[in-house]
């Protein structure tokens, strides 16, 4: 079972923000994906090599239908050359981005604490 990093850049869970995260993916259906969240390296290879949850928390993503040709000129079969930094600076927003005002209004809308 594949494994990816990510940092945590909102969480309602104190200490959840900015944290490094291994999701251990599972089941992909046509409508969604889930996974199991760890904490640590070790917990989520021994998931992976097992096929157990154990320690972590499962999670699902639930895809949205869309419509290809409403997106038109959006969708590309094109594979990025940006590098590891910049892909990231795309994806994983800095710190003047996560305080500034207009996200910590979207965080408040969503219910989502930032970290203090």
């Amino acid at each position: 079972m594949p494994i990816e990093t990510k940092a945590g850049i909102a969480s309602d869970a104190p200490g959840g923000t900015g944290g490094v995260y291994l999701d251990v993916l599972g089941a992909v259906g046509p409508d969604f994906v889930a996974i199991t969240q760890f904490d640590t390296r070790k917990e989520a290879l021994a998931s992976a090599l097992s096929g157990k949850v154990g320690s972590g928390i499962p999670l699902a993503f639930f895809r949205c239908p869309y419509d290809p040709v409403l997106l038109g000129g959006a969708l590309s079969t094109e594979v990025s050359t940006l590098a590891m930094e910049a892909r990231n600076a795309l994806t994983t927003p800095d710190a003047t981005l996560l305080a500034a005002p207009a996200t910590a209004g979207l965080m408040a809308s969503l219910g989502l604490k930032p970290a203090k």
